[in-house]
């Protein structure tokens, strides 16, 4: 085997399915297990904006603007791809009222899992993989209770209009997707 794998198409979606949650909620893995599980493919915003751009966002350091025209861009582009895809968005795509304009032609769901454990996911990365470049650009530093409650609360008022709210009641990302294509699809 090569490793080259040709999904099997088990659903088709009508309108995109933009994926979002708060740091720590594994959104990307959440959206390509539920890629793999129903055969419709996903785009990772970020990875899109750092290829539209050509280089990692941690260079975009200090240019909020830069980014947000980077992720205007990305979503304008994904949302006008057929087949429609998942999307795996940012956690702070929905702060942005033009962002959020054009996320309203697709199906909006929002993993809702518990701080606690999106802390620790936080920590967890920043010990292995260092990080916390986004979370550095953004102001945040993960290993404050404070900065990081104040940015699940920014986060979630920000979330009120999505479509779907998915509850983790499991916590690992596979879990979490299996339950999202159980309300997506049924």
């Amino acid at each position: 085997m090569d490793g080259y794998y040709d999904p099997v198409v088990l659903q088709v979606l009508d309108k995109p399915v933009a994926i979002l949650g708060v740091w720590g909620s594994c959104i990307p893995d959440v959206a390509a297990h539920i890629s793999s599980y129903t055969g419709i493919p996903f785009v990772d915003i970020e990875r899109h904006m750092e290829h539209s751009y050509g280089a990692s966002l941690s260079f975009l350091r200090g240019n909020p603007e830069k980014i947000l025209e980077l992720e205007r861009q990305s979503l304008k582009q994904v949302l006008s791809v057929r087949p429609y895809p998942i999307i795996a968005l940012r956690p702070e795509t929905m702060w942005d009222e033009r962002c959020s304009q054009l996320l309203r032609t697709s199906t909006t769901a929002y993993i809702q899992v518990d701080f606690l454990i999106a802390q620790e996911r936080i920590l967890e990365w920043c010990k292995k993989k260092n990080y916390t470049r986004l979370l550095n650009l953004q102001g945040i530093d993960p290993r404050s209770t404070l900065d990081f409650q104040d940015l699940v609360a920014r986060s979630e008022k920000k979330y009120e209009d999505v479509d779907i709210v998915v509850q983790a009641k499991r916590h690992h990302p596979r879990h979490i997707a299996q339950d999202t294509v159980q309300i997506l699809f049924g």
